[in-house]
């Protein structure tokens, strides 16, 4: 298991290695296709190395990933500044739509074709079928500024603590519902298929009550089988948090990265890449994706000892 921990670690610094080069070097010739007056492509790619050298330089002695563009302030700063929004909405939608989806999955299963299953599954067709844009869109005009019920965009740092928190809701319904949907669906497949199998029988035959079939042995026999989906499902929500961002007006990482690819100019806004910037918000999604992939395959050895992680065979 150690053994395992400690390789994935390794793959997992090669691995941001790699797309941190591809996206300074990519991003970077970007940007220089984009000037009016363009040094020659060889002539800048020499340029561009040595400024990737001295770029690497910077993070590995000093924690340096540089500057703005047009500030004397880091971008590490301005992430760390950021990231707490994006970090928050994203982490409390992961809960809720695992719990619930869990749960709800399992009582449809348990309630087959009664009332409860039909209450249960029918509305999560329709929350599995809308975009959480769309969803935004409709809790902010309902839920704020028709029946202000809640707070419409995140309030002024200003505001009581619970009127910040009541700000999150909405954003956090949106982002949960079409995952919430999903898992619904995956686990009450997977009690269905596990409540007519033999094992199920043979606990009963032992004295098990119901209750005790359920909450000891199906729930975690179950989700075994739907845990691939935890990581690419929370990767989809993770960046469809950046259009939920925008719409919402919630100062996360999304406006960082629109104002590491966009300047103003007047009424409108054109590419300009602030390369540095633009590389830092996308490492915090990939490692905030990395980690939770990371920690979905460790959490395979605890819900089935069976799983021998990093085994050859």
């Amino acid at each position: 298991m150690v053994k395992y921990i400690l390789l994935r670690t390794v793959w997992l610094f090669v691995i941001l290695y790699l797309i941190i080069t591809l996206l300074y070097f990519s991003t970077s010739i970007a940007q220089w296709r984009a000037w009016s007056i363009k040094v020659p492509f060889w002539d800048y790619m020499r340029m561009l190395h040595a400024e990737y050298l001295f770029y690497w330089r910077g993070i590995i002695t000093a924690w340096d990933w540089g500057n703005a563009r047009g500030s004397q302030t880091g971008v590490w700063d301005l992430l760390v500044q950021k990231a707490p929004h994006t970090l928050r909405i994203n982490l409390i939608a992961f809960v809720v739509y695992m719990v619930l989806g869990i749960l709800l999955g399992t009582l449809a299963a348990v309630k087959r074709n009664t009332l409860i299953d039909k209450v249960i599954t029918i509305p999560s067709l329709v929350f599995g079928s809308i975009p959480n844009y769309i969803w935004v869109f409709l809790f902010m005009i309902f839920l704020g500024y028709r029946w202000n019920l809640l707070p419409p965009i995140p309030p002024s740092s200003e505001a009581g603590v619970i009127m910040r928190w009541k700000s999150y809701v909405i954003p956090v319904a949106a982002l949960m519902l079409m995952p919430m949907a999903k898992f619904i669906a995956l686990m009450r497949g997977e009690v269905i298929e596990a409540l007519e199998s033999d094992y199920i029988l043979l606990l009963k035959t032992k004295g098990l009550t119901n209750s005790q079939i359920i909450y000891r042995h199906l729930i975690k026999d179950c989700l075994v089988p739907i845990m691939p989906e935890i990581a690419p499902t929370f990767g989809f929500v993770l960046t469809g948090s950046f259009l939920v961002e925008r719409i919402n007006n919630i100062p996360g990482v999304s406006k960082l990265l629109a104002d590491a690819l966009f300047s103003p100019m007047m009424d409108f806004h054109f590419i300009n890449i602030d390369v540095r910037l633009a590389v830092m918000v996308c490492v915090f999604y990939i490692i905030f994706g990395l980690v939770m992939v990371l920690m979905v395959d460790l959490v395979y050895a605890v819900m089935d000892p069976r799983i021998k992680m990093g085994s050859k065979r």
